[in-house]
């Protein structure tokens, strides 16, 4: 379950913030979606603690670094 916190764009990029007590288990969902939709092939997915300042790269594979622009 994930809650929406909020959304923004610009700098050519689309972000979209959750709330979710499981990362992994909420961007696997995300991801079904933009598969099925053949959407899925410029999208990064990371996540952070609330109390934590650095990313943890979800997708796409083999990724070690995020940023919000």
């Amino acid at each position: 379950m994930a809650e929406i916190d909020g959304h923004d764009f610009g700098a050519g990029e689309l972000n979209i913030f959750l709330f979710t007590e499981n990362p992994k288990a909420t961007f696997d969902k995300a991801r079904e979606f933009l598969e099925n939709r053949r959407l899925d092939y410029a999208v990064r997915a990371a996540f952070r603690e609330l109390t934590q300042e650095e990313f943890v790269v979800l997708w796409p594979p083999g990724a070690n670094a995020f940023s919000i622009a």
